[in-house]
């Protein structure tokens, strides 16, 4: 496991133990509390790209993210890209959103709402 991985297990595991709090809801609550870490995520999402809609699927799925999140940004430095989150950022958006929320994006677009 990479070292950030009991950053994003145990939180995770901390909310998903709350009565009401399944991983869609406990995924919500932590990329707000900590965005650069953590990337929201849906059934659809999950069941698109073949995780199981239980625990062990859902940490798979943000571990997954996480890693392609450090891959993005691996790419960045190699391409001279110093200020991944600027360069991404859309013309008239006037702040920058963390990586994270720019997976979020891409995965809604791409694959949650593909055809709309």
């Amino acid at each position: 496991m990479s070292r950030a991985g009991p950053r994003v297990i145990e939180p995770v595991r901390t909310l998903f133990g709350v009565k009401g709090m399944g991983i869609t809801s406990t995924s919500e609550t932590l990329a707000l509390m900590k965005p650069q870490l953590f990337v929201t995520t849906d059934q659809k999402i999950r069941r698109e790209l073949g995780f199981a809609n239980k625990g062990a699927g859902c940490f798979h799925y943000l571990l997954l993210m996480k890693d392609v999140a450090r891959k993005i940004r691996q790419l960045a430095i190699e391409a001279g890209i110093s200020d991944l989150e600027e360069f991404l950022r859309p013309s008239g958006r006037e702040w920058k959103a963390p990586l994270a929320n720019y997976l979020d994006e891409w995965l809604r677009m791409n694959i949650a709402y593909r055809g709309r």
